[in-house]
């Protein structure tokens, strides 16, 4: 009795001794096949960060694949590596979060960029006295922005442009200001035979808008050629002389005693402010451009510039003539022009005028003023475009 006892304890230590066998087996199985999956999770991670500044879809792919072999691992049996996981799994880990913010940033960033594009067009627009379609494009910019940074709420830290995003982001207070301004002065024109200091503020309003002609140039990477630099520089140029004006012609009718009225003076350090923030912003992003424009040609010598149309930088508000606002007359003019290669406007005419010869010399005078990015032939060269046509309506709001 006692023999069969010790038989049968050392058949269940055999047995126990199998099954533990087969445990350490299938542990170490597993630990290895969870070990592998990591590797190939990691190769995938890899193989995403390779890919996101040439291919974004592939990169989400191999993204996609790293997930879907992590979640596998954490399907193991052995929950004890999935919960625990080694230092150098974790580094992987890691590693694809950080390849994960990257991959949301990159496919956020057109999407933000294309919202700054449309602040650019708000802002010519409100140069121009359009206050709807500034409306417009603002509403455009904020969408944009929101749905930007739904996708990656990092898209913000990674922009290069932070002073044109804060100039974006009080779109809405600057509008609500050019409105005000706009009534302000149609006011003032009514009561007033004359001011002074118009053609003074004038050209420190414009000043400013060349100078964010040639910011808007250079935040509008999709449309660099190798004739971007020299007109940014041509912009800033004529920023500076303008400004130089404006600031003469201020000091002569200070030397004559006149001074400004409290609404002007607010508008006049408004103007200056404005001009002074945006030729500091010019010389680091010239810099870039300078430095992308000369890789791009290195590359490819006719980078983006065939076949390309017009597009505007710079607007310029048409003046309410002072007869028609005292007399509450209200109207519009369509005007045709060319847009030379040089960027400039030329052979301006009127083709419809509502009520005629009221508005016609104010809204060429402000015509005259805009400036263009300008269209390219099929070899590259700028070319004279003619046939633009403009509607300007004035309106007393």
């Amino acid at each position: 009795m006692m023999f069969k006892l010790n038989v049968n304890l050392q058949h269940i230590a055999s047995l126990l001794l199998a099954i533990m066998l087969c445990a350490t087996t299938a542990h170490a199985a597993e630990t290895e096949q969870f070990k592998s999956l990591v590797r190939e999770a990691s190769q995938d991670c890899r193989a995403a960060k390779s890919a996101r500044r040439t291919d974004l879809v592939l990169a989400n792919k191999h993204y996609e694949s790293h997930l879907a072999k992590i979640n596998q691992a954490a399907q193991l049996d052995n929950a004890a590596i999935a919960t625990a996981p080694s230092e150098e799994t974790q580094r992987v880990l890691d590693f694809c979060v950080g390849i994960k913010k990257d991959l949301d940033r990159a496919a956020a960033l057109p999407l933000f960029e294309q919202g700054l594009k449309e602040c650019s067009l708000a802002r010519i627009a409100l140069a121009n006295g359009d206050f709807d379609q500034a409306r417009e494009k603002r509403k455009l910019y904020d969408k944009n922005k929101t749905d930007a940074l739904a996708m990656s709420g990092s898209v913000l830290d990674v922009h290069e442009n932070s002073y044109e995003v804060r100039l974006c982001d009080r779109l809405g207070l600057d509008i609500t200001e050019a409105v005000n301004n706009y009534k302000q002065q149609l006011n003032y024109t009514v009561k007033n035979d004359r001011d002074d200091f118009k053609p003074a503020l004038d050209a420190f309003n414009q000043a400013s808008s060349q100078c964010r002609g040639a910011r808007n140039l250079i935040n509008d990477k999709d449309n660099y050629t190798n004739g971007t630099v020299q007109q940014i520089n041509k912009l800033v140029a004529s920023a500076d002389k303008t400004y130089d004006k404006a600031k003469a012609e201020l000091a002569k009718l200070n030397a004559q005693g006149l001074a400004l009225s409290a609404p002007q003076a607010e508008r006049l350090e408004k103007l200056k402010k404005e001009y002074s923030g945006c030729v500091e912003s010019i010389p680091a992003g010239l810099t870039k451009v300078e430095a992308t424009v000369a890789e791009m040609v290195k590359t490819d010598p006719k980078f983006k510039l065939l076949d390309r149309d017009i597009r505007q930088i710079v607007g310029a508000p048409a003046d309410y003539p002072k007869r028609a606002a005292r007399r509450g007359t209200e109207g519009h003019v369509l005007v045709e022009f060319t847009v030379t290669k040089t960027g400039d406007t030329a052979n301006i005419r009127v083709i419809e005028a509502e009520p005629a010869g009221v508005f016609d010399e104010a809204v060429i005078e402000a015509v005259s003023k805009y400036k263009y990015q300008p269209a390219t032939n099929k070899s590259g060269q700028a070319i004279d475009t003619p046939g633009n046509q403009k509607r300007v309506v004035f309106k007393l709001q």
